[in-house]
């Protein structure tokens, strides 16, 4: 996925925009962290197994959706990586 991401950058800068995808990607997975924990914990409400069961499922669900997103993003990226050779 890196290799697709920074096909287009000129390799005078290969290093300085490896750092930056870098960054940006251990960002994008603490703020899904955050996203998906704050999901989970605004639907878990009562005591017992069941909201933990509930809330379980509702997190779970975003997160398939997100990874599916995700998943499309990236097959547009090779797509057009294909187009540009």
């Amino acid at each position: 996925m890196m290799k697709t991401i920074l096909s287009g950058i000129h390799s005078q800068y290969a290093g300085s925009a490896s750092g930056v995808l870098t960054t940006c990607m251990q960002t994008a997975n603490v703020l899904g962290v955050a996203v998906i924990g704050t999901i989970f914990f605004s639907f878990l409400t009562g005591h017992g197994t069941e909201p933990y069961l509930h809330a379980f499922v509702i997190a779970l669900a975003c997160s398939i959706a997100l990874s599916i997103v995700t998943f499309f993003f990236i097959l547009g990226l090779q797509n057009r990586q294909k187009a540009a050779a």
